[in-house]
């Protein structure tokens, strides 16, 4: 009962010396766990087995919230969910729940919050164990 109380520290990579870049970058398709959905149309499209969703990249985010931390710029988003255009990015984070704006970095590029609770976003994860 405890152990559900306990606050979710970010970051695992970090914390077990992984760097970021070593990691697998990539939308993950939930129907064949392929990495390397594209962004079609406002619709993630799995090139591995066709299927379609909608919000793929909540998935990922929450992923990096875990491995990464809770914070990500554009430029990282990008490379994390695999989408080539920024204005892209910008769109899909502005319109996915959790994720807030926390203002501009030097370079002008956003700098936006994750903002996800351990006990209600991970069911998805629970199939992997």
């Amino acid at each position: 009962m405890k152990k559900e109380h306990t606050p979710l520290i970010p970051n695992i990579a970090g914390r077990t010396g992984i760097e970021a870049s070593h990691l697998s970058s990539g939308t993950m398709c939930m129907n064949c766990k392929q990495l390397g959905m594209i962004r079609y149309n406002g619709w993630w499209r799995c090139l591995n087995c066709g299927k379609r969703a909608r919000y793929a990249h909540e998935y990922a985010l929450r992923d990096h919230f875990l491995l990464i931390g809770d914070t990500i710029s554009t430029s990282s988003a990008m490379w994390w969910l695999g989408i080539e255009s920024g204005s892209s990015t910008r769109k899909v984070l502005g319109a996915t729940s959790g994720v807030q704006i926390l203002g501009k970095l030097k370079h002008g590029e956003n700098l936006y919050s994750l903002n996800y609770k351990h006990n209600t976003h991970y069911e998805y994860l629970e199939e992997f164990f």
